[in-house]
């Protein structure tokens, strides 16, 4: 599947000549970013300390990003390259690698990260038209940036 390259920061494919979303599985198929360095999908290592997590960084406002909620447990921020009109990332704020790392003490974490997507679906004015979620789990399934986070992506007409 080629790539050609990408305008106005999206990646341009097959799926978004059919008016989709390009895929996360696409490794490798987008521009350059804090969060996407040209090296390729991802310079972390599977073992990234916090102090070099993209995520902790920005819930840490070391790095910039368009937060549009945020309390004691979650932030929920807008995708730098999104796939959709609204693509929202919510983020938990203790550092978690992955879905594969959670832990019994993780539940309450994760559940309120499920319940806080509806919430922000509306306040972002696609609860009624639809939305789709989606955890990314490793870097095979296209997980690039290893701290846990929901994807709410919408907006579609």
């Amino acid at each position: 599947m080629g790539l050609s390259a990408p305008s106005a920061g999206k990646a341009t494919t097959r799926f978004a000549q059919a008016g989709h979303p390009a895929p996360y599985c696409l490794a490798g198929s987008y521009p350059a970013s804090p969060l996407r360095p040209a090296k390729g999908p991802s310079t972390q290592s599977l073992d990234d300390d916090v102090d070099e997590c993209l995520f902790c960084q920005i819930i840490e406002k070391k790095r910039a990003a368009d937060i549009v909620y945020e309390d004691a447990t979650l932030v929920v921020f807008r995708d730098a390259y999104p796939h959709a009109p609204v693509h929202l990332l919510i983020v938990p704020r203790k550092h978690i690698r992955s879905i594969n790392d959670l832990t019994p003490e993780d539940k309450d974490i994760v559940a309120e990260m499920l319940m806080k997507a509806p919430e922000m679906a509306k306040k972002m004015s696609v609860a009624r038209s639809g939305y789709k979620l989606l955890f990314n789990v490793e870097r095979g399934a296209g997980q690039v940036v290893f701290h846990l986070h929901l994807h709410l992506t919408g907006g579609w007409r």
